[in-house]
């Protein structure tokens, strides 16, 4: 029966020569340095070996709350059969290109603070979905950020007045609008103003 080496495996099949490699010796084939080739059914048990752990590795990966939500990013941007993309596609929202890719998203999200208990959120809600307009808040901050268009805050620290909770957030980037909203509906147990962005908020 015709053998196959390892190198001439992987570059016919794509799969890792590490992969191959690491097979073989789990199954016995391979002990040691030496053989590093392998017959035909061998070859298909390999490839359907690998086959299987892409397999698995997708499904753990969608999964994931969070590709959950890059998956439904997407959606209300491009499928306008989706009931949201009236408020997003529809408006021409998009996701930035980099984003399109899952990988380069997650790795964004770690980084930027994503837990299973927030969601993401853009800033300036006319913009679109990329990193210098989203952060991730609560869904209690995202709910409170609908009622934020005609509520007019004054920042103490800074002395600022603004039309609109959204304003204030635009200029006070440390400060989410929905996080504003809740520093001035919401006290402390000792009945004290709540602070957002590290500044203390109330109505104007």
């Amino acid at each position: 029966m015709t053998q196959k080496t390892f190198s001439k495996i992987s570059k016919e099949t794509g799969i890792p020569y590490s992969f191959i490699y690491l097979f073989s010796i789990n199954n016995h084939w391979s002990r040691g340095r030496y053989p590093r080739s392998l017959d035909e059914s061998q070859v298909n048990t390999v490839i359907e070996a690998f086959k299987e752990k892409k397999l698995v590795k997708k499904n753990k990966r969608t999964s994931l709350r969070i590709y959950s939500i890059w998956s439904c990013m997407k959606q209300r941007c491009y499928n306008d059969s989706h009931t949201a993309w009236k408020w997003y596609g529809g408006k021409g929202i998009k996701v930035c290109s980099e984003w399109l890719d899952f990988d380069t998203f997650n790795s964004w999200a770690l980084k930027n603070g994503y837990n299973d208990k927030l969601t993401i959120d853009r800033i300036d809600a006319d913009k679109n979905y990329e990193p210098s307009n989203c952060q991730w808040i609560t869904l209690e901050e995202n709910r409170g950020k609908r009622k934020c268009r005609k509520i007019q805050v004054k920042c103490i620290e800074t002395e600022q007045v603004f039309n609109s909770i959204y304003a204030a957030s635009k200029a006070i980037r440390q400060a989410s609008a929905g996080s504003i909203y809740l520093a001035i509906t919401s006290k402390t147990k000792k009945k004290k103003k709540r602070k957002a962005g590290g500044y203390t908020w109330e109505r104007a």
